[in-house]
């Protein structure tokens, strides 16, 4: 028996899905399957996965296009390994991801759930490092996603023992592996590698990309999912105050400065256990100042709660 599984699901990424297969073919283990989903592609992903011929390749085909969430469920209980790696069909995997990845799980049997960081080329082109440590990486869990999907490596038998499904309640944009780590976050212990192990394709056809228009409006729905989970009330203008906290699209016109100092006060109110959460608030708030240029008093009240925090 493999020791890990790699579940990848494919819509509509042909020009890129060669490319990715191989490097997850190409790792410097080979104790591995490789389960790729086609979810109703129509722009020659399919024809392409049936070419694949390599014994560790498992192929599946959905008729129809039934979305990330919905394709993966109807594997992920049927993975027999140890490990459940993810992978997204643009982006590649670095020849040793596996290997680090399994060699960081067996020596951390407590961690159901981690990452790696990331190099990010296309569009854009940087490294993303993760939150290293359980704390920290729940403090940034508050803001975004601390274990990016293409990173994601789940200890199977925490799949089984909390009959872990992955949401589909977040199809567009898709952000499943969000809400299951929002899932977990009361239950498993999370953990990140340091090391670049996958590199994550910037392109106009991502499909978060490709959703804007909606973000927001599903990212305060997320939001709400997560503070729920945690037993914290939030009123809407709450989740607006902490969506644009997070992705630095402050409305001035709608909140004041003292709206975004309030909010970050009583975040560290609820979560004084979180070491880490301070850093990550501060850090978000430094990137409000560039909004500030012209209203020097709000200039003056960010600088100065920023020295005291």
């Amino acid at each position: 028996m493999p020791r890990a599984t790699v579940l990848m699901t494919v819509y509509n990424a042909a020009p890129f899905l060669q490319e990715c297969i191989d490097s997850v073919l190409n790792q410097t283990i080979i104790d591995f399957e490789f389960w790729i989903i086609d979810d109703g592609s129509t722009d020659g992903s399919k024809a392409l996965l049936s070419k694949q011929t390599d014994s560790r390749v498992k192929k599946y085909f959905n008729e129809t296009n039934l979305g990330i969430a919905i394709s993966l469920n109807q594997y992920l209980h049927k993975i027999q390994t140890e490990y459940i790696f993810r992978m997204d069909a643009d982006d590649v995997c670095l020849p040793t991801r596996l290997q680090n990845q399994i060699i960081f799980m067996d020596a951390n049997p407590s961690i159901g759930i981690s990452g790696c960081a990331m190099q990010y080329f296309g569009h854009k082109n940087y490294i993303w490092y993760p939150a290293l440590k359980h704390h920290d990486i729940v403090a940034r869990l508050l803001f975004n996603c601390a274990i990016p999907n293409p990173s994601l490596v789940i200890r199977k038998s925490l799949v089984v023992k909390y009959q872990l499904y992955y949401s589909t309640a977040f199809i567009k944009p898709p952000m499943e592996d969000y809400a299951l780590l929002i899932d977990g976050i009361q239950t498993f212990e999370f953990g990140n590698l340091g090391e670049v192990l996958v590199k994550h394709r910037e392109h106009n056809k991502n499909q978060s990309t490709q959703y804007l228009s909606l973000k927001e409006s599903e990212m305060i729905r997320i939001y709400k999912r997560l503070f729920d989970s945690l037993g914290i009330r939030t009123s809407t203008n709450e989740l607006l105050l902490h969506y644009q906290l997070s992705y630095n699209v402050p409305d001035f016109e709608k909140f004041s400065i003292d709206d975004f100092l309030h909010w970050c006060n009583y975040l560290q109110s609820n979560f004084t256990n979180l070491e880490g959460l301070k850093k990550v608030i501060r850090l978000y708030l430094i990137k409000l100042l560039k909004h500030l240029i012209m209203k020097p008093l709000a200039i003056v009240k960010l600088l100065y709660y920023l020295l005291r925090i």
